[in-house]
């Protein structure tokens, strides 16, 4: 008498499960294939030459791209001044809000006055959408 294997819900039958090494999906995503936010990483940590005030500088690509939209912002740029409060917001970087950080709190500026600004700038974007 032979042993029958048991089949049933969470055991199928030996005959119908994937070969060790057999994918369930062998068109599917290759091994080794990266993500966008690790593409995204690797190419903000790429070195680029840049020059500045006549001389040959050295920065990260995520670097000067912080550094180009903060300027976009002090510059009056509404949208580049919300993506940069976001973010600082959401790293806990923002003078506004109820968690105090160490940089937070030694801000010229006061809270208060900082979210006057920021009603301001929105309210003078939606003027000049209109």
């Amino acid at each position: 008498m032979t042993k029958r294997a048991k089949v049933g819900y969470g055991n199928p039958p030996k005959g119908s499960q994937f070969r060790k090494g057999q994918s369930g999906n062998p068109q599917g995503r290759p091994k080794g294939s990266k993500n966008l936010a690790t593409l995204l990483r690797l190419e903000c940590d790429r070195i680029v030459t840049v020059m500045e005030g006549g001389k040959r500088r050295q920065y990260h690509k995520g670097a000067l791209l912080a550094r180009i939209q903060i300027d976009k912002a002090l510059k009056g740029d509404v949208r580049a001044f919300t993506a940069v409060h976001a973010i600082l917001a959401k790293e806990g970087l923002s003078g506004s809000g109820s968690s105090k950080s160490p940089a937070a709190a030694e801000s010229e500026i006061p809270d208060e006055v900082y979210d006057q600004i920021l009603a301001a700038l929105i309210a003078e974007s939606g003027e000049k959408k209109k």
